[in-house]
């Protein structure tokens, strides 16, 4: 058998489930919110993976309206996801420049 190569090996930071697990429903919460055609857009685009030219065709939107809409969940998941962050997740946070 040959020798394990360990300098291959990718070394992933631990995962907090538990923060994972509330971006997951800030983020659910969030797109609740939206119009039944701001949905569809981000879930075309994001969640089955359609290219951004044929659902911004079909639904005859633009590309601004969808970075638009993007930013406005993910600020949403940010801002709360910052505010029930722990002080030490908040300052490396801040120092990163987020």
């Amino acid at each position: 058998m040959a020798p394990e190569n360990r300098s291959h090996r990718l070394l992933l930071p631990a995962v907090d489930e538990e923060r994972v697990a509330r971006k997951a429903r800030i983020l659910e919460r969030e797109l609740r919110r939206l119009t039944p055609r701001e949905r569809e857009l981000v879930t075309r685009y994001y969640v089955l993976g359609q290219s951004k030219e044929r659902v911004l065709r079909e639904m005859r939107a633009s590309e601004n309206q969808l970075r638009r809409l993007k930013s406005r969940l993910m600020k949403a998941v940010e801002d709360e996801d910052g505010a029930s962050a722990s002080p030490e997740d908040r300052s490396l946070h801040k120092a990163a420049g987020k």
